[in-house]
């Protein structure tokens, strides 16, 4: 037994395995979650600039094209994307994007609060503010993380 290539393959185990566990449940929110936070047109535990980083699988994309006028006026072109059958965001400023729906992402929002017709009111949502990217692929990296560390652990363990 090679006690120090063991004790690097089961330290990468340990690492790939909490990856695999706990990254999303600690590191971001589900969609599901933000969705079930919404009273109304406000979510109850977010305040107006919060971010938050949430997961879960693309279940609708629709856009919105203005023409060249009405963006004088100060009308923004929006990309809507609904997440696991209820919680939505907003892109501003696209008409596009690279994912489908069924596709598995996170992504980096902030909470943007308006004020409702002549100050009554005010509604709350979610914006892209950083990065959207494909879940799936930073899935893969931890299960193969995980793999790496028990094959470089049984490795340490039957190599004399």
């Amino acid at each position: 037994m090679q006690r120090n290539i063991f004790a690097a393959g089961f330290v990468i185990f340990i690492l790939g395995l909490f990856l695999v566990l706990a990254f999303w449940p600690i590191f971001a929110t589900s969609a599901g979650t933000l969705y079930e936070d919404r009273s109304g047109l406000v979510y109850q535990s977010y305040d107006r600039g919060d971010k938050v980083t949430t997961h879960g699988t693309i279940t609708n994309i629709s856009t919105t094209g203005f023409p060249g006028w009405m963006e004088d006026m100060g009308f923004r072109n929006v990309v809507y994307v609904e997440v696991d059958d209820g919680f939505a965001f907003l892109i501003p400023d696209r008409t596009e994007i690279k994912f489908s729906e069924g596709d598995q992402i996170y992504a980096r929002l902030t909470l943007v609060e308006e004020s409702l017709v002549l100050g009554w009111g005010r509604i709350q949502y979610w914006e892209l503010s950083g990065t959207m990217g494909n879940k799936q692929m930073v899935n893969l990296v931890f299960f193969i993380t995980l793999a790496l560390g028990a094959v470089i652990t049984v490795a340490g363990a039957v190599k004399d």
